[in-house]
């Protein structure tokens, strides 16, 4: 991963690797617990269609929590619909939605449509969020930087 990183993003190794260790001291201030060095570079496209089959349901938290955990702490292959299927239907995710959408390509325009709006608003890298629809904060943030433009964006939203 250091290497598709460095080359992404036109830096070191060294220092693609001490961003991976700042993400890492970053997760376990939040109790998340990354991996770098176990994780397998792959399409996500069928995880991120299982993600917009879950969107509204009760399944969807716990299906996103545990691809995160598979990718960034088990280091297993998100591309492989076993992989794919196993944490889909530990999640609550009934097995024969799971082979449905993993079978064809259900949400495939959805996905799509995520990835131009996100290409439009100038995201090249998660985490990226948007906060009132007007604040992109780029890249991992510490809680109290996050906190900060959290608190402005308020302000300015009037309230």
């Amino acid at each position: 991963m250091e290497e598709v990183v460095a080359a992404k993003y036109g830096i070191g190794r060294a220092q693609a690797r001490a961003g991976h260790q700042r993400l890492a001291a970053l997760g376990r201030e939040a109790g998340i617990d990354f991996a770098f060095d176990r994780v397998q570079m792959a399409s996500t496209f069928d995880a991120h269609r299982l993600a917009q089959a879950t969107r509204g349901t009760p399944s969807e938290d716990a299906l996103v929590d545990g691809l995160f955990s598979a990718y960034f702490t088990e280091g297993r292959l998100l591309s492989d619909h076993g992989v794919l299927t196993d944490v889909a239907v530990t999640a609550g995710v009934d097995a024969r939605r799971v082979d449905e959408v993993l079978g064809g390509s259900a949400f495939a325009q959805a996905v799509r449509a995520d990835e131009d709006a996100a290409e439009e608003m100038g995201v090249t890298g998660v985490p990226f969020f948007l906060i009132n629809g007007a604040w992109p904060v780029p890249g991992a943030q510490d809680t109290e930087t996050m906190l900060i433009l959290l608190r402005r964006a308020w302000a300015r939203s009037g309230h």
